[in-house]
């Protein structure tokens, strides 16, 4: 009987173990999980970082853009008024030839 009853104890022992090693499965299978969710909503940020990163080059892009513009259209005020000023003084040119 003693050999049945070590053997029942050696059982015992060999499913608290096999428990043990259930829990700590389970543990880290839930540790796999939270990591899994971690991951997914890291990736959800850099997903909208970057978004965020390539509007905001776009928009520097259009900034530069209304830069050129508004240069141009400051070289073609600057080139109106210099016209303007030479058709005042044709003018006055020509009252001194008027008759």
């Amino acid at each position: 009987m003693p050999y049945l009853e070590e053997k029942a104890k050696n059982l015992e022992q060999l499913l608290a173990q096999l428990k043990e090693s259930k829990d700590i499965a389970a543990n880290v299978q839930s540790e796999l999980a939270k990591m899994d969710e971690r991951f997914l909503a890291y990736r959800a940020e850099s997903q909208k970082a970057m978004e965020a990163y390539q509007s905001g080059d776009r928009t520097m892009d259009a900034s530069s853009v209304t830069e050129e513009q508004l240069a141009s259209m400051e070289e073609v005020h600057a080139s109106a008024a210099s016209l303007a000023r030479q058709a005042e003084e044709l003018e006055k040119l020509l009252e001194r030839f008027r008759v």
